[in-house]
């Protein structure tokens, strides 16, 4: 019994050291510059959010509180099947001459329900092929590049890889 426990707990491992491989592989093909890069910190996240998601407004609020610790990669991904509004939303952040300001202006819901017109241009492609490198299904997607792990959904356990509380007070 102790022989088979050991059988699978090697190839457990195995399989564990070869994901965290793939998905480093991954990585290293996502189109990081074309990505809005906000933070300063020592400590990257990629994350790959969509402007009407609620788990990924959530997250967005507790990250923006943690920029001075963190570099946040973020890919915007629109939905089609969520609409038109959903889709502007996602060109007004991509497309932005200050993406950051506009990512946070959505993310926030100040232009919720709000007519926009935003531009179209060639990041939101690139914003596009990331998702699909990564075999994007569902908002957010966190991908922690020092431990090679995938978190999907807002998650408490993203909050304590990344060492921040999600709880704090404003």
């Amino acid at each position: 019994m102790r022989l088979v426990a050991g059988l699978l707990l090697t190839l457990i491992l195995a399989f564990a050291s070869l994901y965290e491989e793939v998905l480093r592989e991954q990585i290293k093909e996502l189109p990081l510059e074309s990505a809005i890069v906000v933070g300063e910190g020592e400590r990257e996240l990629i994350v790959f959010m969509n402007p009407d998601c609620p788990h990924c407004r959530k997250e967005w609020s507790v990250l923006k509180r943690h920029l001075k610790d963190l570099k946040v990669y973020v890919f915007i991904v629109p939905f089609s099947h969520w609409g038109e509004e959903n889709l502007k939303k996602s060109l007004y952040i991509v497309c932005s001459k200050e993406p950051i300001r506009a990512l946070d202006e959505v993310m926030s819901g100040k232009l919720d329900r709000k007519e926009i017109n935003p531009p179209r241009c060639e990041r939101i492609n690139e914003h596009l092929r990331a998702a699909q490198i990564i075999g994007l299904r569902a908002v957010p997607l966190n991908i922690l590049p020092r431990e090679g792990k995938i978190l999907e959904g807002e998650s408490p356990r993203l909050y304590e890889y990344l060492e921040i509380k999600s709880n704090e007070r404003l």
